[in-house]
């Protein structure tokens, strides 16, 4: 198969024994155990064909789009418009339909406006899962180390074995009851450290909305990141 995109391979000197293929920022990197063939690897990129040509589908739409400043704005799915005023220094702040961020710039395309704008919303992401995450961890019956905010790649939610919950700052865009089933999934990790049915089980009987959930940020995830 030939990949006309720019591809990094990493080879891992540990102990890995999946392969893992993420597109950031329009190149494709693929992460594999470190004595995996050239020949495995080509094998592995035409198999996962599809999800490739649809990411870079789905890069090439968010490229052709006007810079994220001029765009409606998603918090917890509902757009706003973005603002600037003049200020000393940087914060951010919803009004209404509006979201203002102030700052000593010149306008919203500072490089600045969007560093405050990100910290906001990490700092909006902790507070609100913080909180998801107690709620549904006491409904599903399970207990939790830590909440941590991440710049995921790939990745929404992810949950280790000592119970440490990390989650992608960018799902406070996305509507809440996609945030709810990435919550619920990573809990239901909690009771299976693992994909398989009863896995799954888990997670359809606390959050039936799960496949819509997936469909939306199958369909929208990239959009978040801007």
């Amino acid at each position: 198969m030939t990949v006309s995109i720019p591809i990094e391979i990493i080879r891992s000197p540990r102990r890995r024994k999946t392969v893992t293929l993420e597109f950031v920022d329009g190149h494709l990197r693929v992460r594999v155990p470190v004595h995996t063939t050239d020949a495995t690897i080509q094998r592995i990129l035409k198999q996962h064909q599809r999800q490739i040509e649809q990411w870079q589908a789905r890069d090439r739409e968010r490229q052709a789009q006007p810079p994220w400043y001029q765009r409606p704005f998603p918090v917890f799915g509902i757009d706003r418009k973005l603002c600037f005023e003049p200020g000393r220094s940087w914060s951010v702040a919803l009004q209404g339909d509006c979201m203002t961020i102030t700052g000593p710039g010149q306008s919203l395309a500072d490089p600045a406006a969007r560093h405050a704008l990100v910290s906001w919303l990490r700092q909006l992401a902790q507070d609100d899962l913080t909180t998801r995450v107690a709620a549904w961890a006491n409904r599903i019956q399970v207990t939790y180390h830590a909440v941590r905010i991440r710049d995921q790649k790939s990745r929404w939610g992810s949950c280790s074995s000592k119970g440490s919950l990390n989650f992608n700052w960018r799902l406070v865009m996305a509507p809440p009851f996609v945030i709810d089933s990435v919550v619920v999934h990573e809990l239901c990790h909690r009771l299976e450290m693992n994909h398989s049915r009863a896995f799954w089980q888990h997670v359809y009987r606390f959050f039936p909305e799960t496949q819509n959930a997936r469909e939306w940020l199958k369909k929208h995830g990239q959009n978040l990141y801007f």
